[in-house]
This record gives C-alpha cells, sequence and structure tokens, in this order.
C-alpha cells in the first residue's frame, strides 16, 4: 500500500490517539515540557466543540486528563498536512469552547507530516493587537524520540510505530527498526495490518529492505499477525526472485503473468514456478 492516500495518512495518527488517548498528553510533558497537572485517567473527549450557535466546530480529536473524576487538563488533537489560512481562526474557536466546556485549562496539539509544515503551522495566532495569542504545539515525527528499547514499544506500540518512518534512516535505524517489530507483536492482528500498511507507506526503500531482512530473518515473531506477515514477506522476496529469474533468461512476462506471480502467497507454489522457470520458454508453461 505505498501509494496511501493523503486521507489515510490523515486519519491514521489520529486512530493512534484514539486507541491510546494517553500519547497526546505524553507528547505535550515528555518532548514539549509542558507542566500537565497530575491526573489519573486520560480519556477520550467528545470532538465537537461547538456552542449553541448554528455553526458547528468539530475537531479532529479531543483528549481529557481526569483526576477523581473531574477534568485536570484537555488536549484538542487537529492532524495537518499543509498550511491552510482558515486553522488562524477555527483553532482558537476549537480550544476557547473545549476549554468552556469541561472547565480547565487545554492546549492545542497539531500532528504534522515533516518539520516544515510544524514550524509553518507553529507560529502564534494573535488574537488581538494587544495581549491575546495562542500558541499551537506543532510536532512531527521526527521531532518525537525514536523507540528504540522493546519494553518502551510494547509499552507504547503508538509511539514506535509513528516514530519510525522518520528514524529509520539515522545511524540507529537497526534499532528503531527492531523496536517497530516490538510494537507490531503487542497489536491486535486488525490494528498492527493497519499500522503497518501506514508506516510502510512512509518508510524510505533502504529502511524497508532493511525491515524486510529483520523481519524474515532476525527476529522471532509470536502473535498472529506477525508470523502472517512473515510468511507473506517470504512469498514477496520468492516472487521477486522468480521475476528476475524470467527476466534474465530473456523470457517475455505479460503484466497479467507478472500480477499473478506477484499475488500468490503459497511459498510451494513459488518455490515450483521458480524451479520450472530454468527449463520454460515461455510462461505459459510455468502454470502447467
Amino acid at each position: 500500500m505505498l501509494g496511501m492516500s493523503p486521507s489515510y495518512q490523515h486519519e491514521v495518527p489520529l486512530h493512534m490517539i484514539r486507541q491510546r488517548p494517553r500519547l497526546a498528553v505524553e507528547i505535550l510533558r515528555d518532548v514539549f515540557d509542558i507542566d500537565v497537572p497530575a491526573h489519573d485517567q486520560v480519556t477520550l473527549a467528545s470532538e465537537n466543540v461547538s456552542t449553541l450557535h448554528p455553526a458547528e466546530l468539530n475537531c479532529d480529536g479531543a483528549v481529557l486528563a481526569n483526576k477523581a473524576g473531574k477534568a485536570v487538563f484537555g488536549v484538542v488533537v487537529e492532524s495537518q498536512r499543509r498550511t491552510d489560512d482558515e486553522k488562524e481562526y477555527s483553532w482558537p474557536a476549537y480550544l476557547a469552547t473545549f476549554r468552556h466546556q469541561h472547565k480547565c485549562d487545554a492546549e492545542l496539539l497539531v500532528l504534522c507530516p515533516d518539520e516544515t509544515t510544524a514550524q509553518r503551522l507553529g507560529k502564534p495566532i494573535v488574537l488581538s493587537p494587544s495581549r491575546s495569542v495562542v500558541y499551537p504545539v506543532t510536532v512531527s515525527p521526527k521531532a518525537l524520540p525514536p523507540v528504540t528499547d522493546a519494553q518502551e514499544a510494547r509499552r507504547r506500540p503508538e509511539l514506535a510505530v509513528l516514530t519510525a518512518p522518520a528514524h529509520a534512516d539515522s545511524p540507529d535505524g537497526k534499532d528503531v527498526l527492531r523496536g517497530y517489530c516490538e510494537a507490531l507483536e503487542a497489536l491486535d492482528r486488525e490494528t498492527g495490518k493497519l499500522y503497518h500498511d501506514y508506516a510502510r507507506s512512509l518508510f524510505s526503500d533502504v529502511a524497508r529492505k532493511l525491515l524486510e531482512e529483520i523481519m524474515l530473518d532476525d527476529y522471532q515473531w509470536q502473535s498472529d499477525f506477525a508470523i502472517k506477515h512473515r510468511s507473506e514477506g517470504r512469498a514477496e522476496g520468492e516472487a521477486r526472485a522468480l521475476l528476475m529469474f524470467l527476466r534474465a533468461r530473456k523470457i517475455c512476462v505479460s503484466d497479467e503473468t507478472r500480477e499473478q506471480i506477484t499475488g500468490c502467497t503459497d511459498l510451494d507454489r513459488l518455490e515450483l514456478w521458480l524451479k520450472r522457470a530454468a527449463t520454460i520458454n515461455t510462461t505459459d508453461e510455468l502454470f502447467d
């Protein structure tokens, strides 16, 4: 799913917040040193921040930190992939209305795809010529610390997945990708597939190759999703080897045949085709 749509890339980080609301609070506290009040629970809040006026305001996400059942801190979460002049007016409205609804202080956290976008959107929003200013807290995966410790990756899998593509090409790339594998182990199959499709679309070619090596050769998988993915990864490798062999023998491969080969996940069948490829003259003989 390397051609993942922008809307998908917009939604998956928000899904991570919804799956683990504490992630929004941890980013503000651990990365930006924002003083978050003591709390014993973090929950999702309504994304509707409308007042009684006809116009309806809906932010992308909202999180509440509670203590003894009372809201003590809130986070309005937005996922923004590009600059938008309208946000200068809607974001302060989200924040003010949320604060009014829940009677607690709140921050505006904006998830951005890269540092350039984060810098552009992080400018203060001046509400009046005197002193009323809203400061969006903008963050890109590159600004978040990589997760390389296995236990932390399992404890905070969303953070490990979110940051892995941004740090996979660093000198610590192999440890980052191992942490990413640990994170996938901590997730159920459906969520693991969603997050892996998202992250894989953002990995560089070098990182994807290194990840494939780790997933296929170096890692002892336990979860159902990961074991299934390892099998699929080996099938992808066999399919690539078969296509390269056919190309080396100058055997013409149609688009239909290529699709049949790359779509096959049966390792035994792929190995059989690879053996046949040494003696055939056309791809029709391959499938006989």
